[in-house]
C-alpha cells in the first residue's frame, strides 16, 4: 500500500480540503496525537491542496489507500486509520488523541482511508478499485489452517447454534478471503472432534480475529490494523457472505468461544508498545510539551483498567461506539 496518507479538512466554514503526505501513513495512530490539532493544522497549510474532482485523470477518491486523516472543525471529530505496521490498540490512540486534541471526539477507521470518505458522504464506487486476484492458486491453502494458537487469529466458527469451534490461519488478514470458506468448515469440522486447550488474545503479533457464520453466512472481524477494500474483496471470494468490521473490539467474541479457549490481553504490554513509539526519534512532528502530557496519560493508564473497545467508523460512514 505504499506510505501515502489521504488528509481532509473540514474547515468550520464547511469547506472542504484534501492533501496527499507521501510519507505519513505508518504514523496516524500517534504522530497527530503528539502534534496536536494547530500543529497539524500548521503543517498540511504549507501543502498544496488537492482538486478533488481530479487527480492525474482520475477522481481523486480513487486514489485512497494507506493511512488517512480527517481533521473535521465543523464538528470537532478528528478519524484517522494507519497503514498496517506495529500499530498500537486503537482504543488507547482514540484515548491519547482526545487527550491531547481537548475537546475533540476520535474515530478510528478500521476499514482504511474508505471509511473517512464513507463519514464524508462520498459514494462506495469513488472509493479505490476493488482487488482483482482471482481465487487463490496455491497448492493445498487449506495447509495454511492450523487447530493451535502458533498461527494468525483466531478464527472461531459457529458449527451449530451450540457448537463453536477455533482455527487459526497462517496469513495477515488482508490475504483471509482467498481462503476458501469450504476449507475453513472443514478443517473446524475436524477439529471439533478433538479440540485443542489454548489462550488467544490481541497481543502484538496476534492482532485480529473473525467469526465465521455458516447459518447467516456472515463473517465479522476485529483487528489493531485498518484494512481497506475487505467488503468488496470478501464479496469476490465468498460470493453471498457479507462481511463487517468490528472495529478492536476483540473481548466481542467471548461469547463464540470454546469452553476450552482463554482470551487474554496483556494491557502492560500493549501501554509499552504506544509508549516506546511515542519516545521514538522518527515521531517528527511532534510538540515536546504533547509528547509530555501524551507520556503522562500513558502513565496514568497503568493504573486503569483496560480501556473499552474504540469508537471507530464502518464502511458506509457510521460511526460506533461499543465501548459506550
Amino acid at each position: 500500500m505504499g506510505s501515502r496518507a489521504a488528509i481532509f479538512i473540514k474547515s468550520r466554514d464547511g469547506s472542504l480540503n484534501a492533501y496527499f503526505d507521501r510519507t505519513a501513513a505508518q504514523h496516524m495512530a500517534i504522530n497527530p496525537v503528539v502534534a496536536g490539532h494547530q500543529g497539524m493544522r500548521a503543517k498540511y497549510a504549507e501543502y498544496e491542496p488537492l482538486d478533488l474532482a481530479l487527480v492525474d485523470g482520475a477522481h481523486a477518491f480513487q486514489w485512497l489507500d494507506g493511512g488517512g486523516l480527517l481533521i473535521d472543525e465543523v464538528n470537532r471529530v478528528v478519524m484517522w486509520c494507519a497503514e498496517p505496521d506495529t500499530n498500537p490498540l486503537p482504543r488507547i490512540s482514540n484515548y491519547l488523541y482526545e487527550v491531547t486534541w481537548s475537546g475533540w471526539t476520535a474515530v478510528w477507521s478500521p476499514v482504511g482511508p474508505e471509511g473517512i470518505a464513507a463519514y464524508l458522504g462520498v459514494p462506495v464506487e469513488l472509493m479505490g478499485a476493488c482487488h482483482t486476484m482471482g481465487p487463490s492458486s496455491i497448492p493445498g491453502y487449506v495447509e495454511t489452517l492450523a487447530r493451535t494458537s502458533g498461527h494468525h487469529g483466531p478464527v472461531v466458527v459457529r458449527l451449530s447454534s451450540h457448537q463453536s469451534v477455533c482455527v487459526f490461519v497462517d496469513s495477515i488478514f488482508a490475504d483471509f478471503p482467498e481462503i476458501p470458506v469450504e476449507n475453513i468448515l472443514s478443517v473446524a469440522q475436524e477439529a471439533s472432534d478433538d479440540p485443542v486447550e489454548m489462550t488467544v488474545g490481541c497481543d502484538r503479533g496476534e492482532g485480529w480475529g473473525a467469526l465465521v457464520d455458516p447459518s447467516t453466512r456472515t463473517v465479522q472481524w476485529w483487528s489493531i490494523d485498518a484494512y481497506d477494500r475487505m467488503q468488496p474483496y470478501f464479496s469476490r471470494h465468498w460470493p453471498g457472505w457479507s462481511a463487517e468490521a468490528m472495529g478492536d473490539d476483540f473481548e466481542w467474541l467471548t461469547p463464540w468461544l470454546p469452553p476450552h479457549v482463554t482470551l487474554k490481553a496483556d494491557w502492560q504490554d500493549l501501554i509499552d508498545n504506544v509508549r516506546r513509539t511515542v519516545t521514538s526519534p522518527w515521531l517528527y512532528d511532534a510538540d515536546e510539551n504533547l509528547r509530555a502530557r501524551t507520556l503522562e496519560a500513558l502513565s496514568s493508564l497503568e493504573e486503569q483498567p483496560m480501556l473499552p473497545p474504540c469508537r471507530y467508523v464502518d464502511y458506509h460512514g457510521v460511526i460506533h461506539s461499543p465501548g459506550e
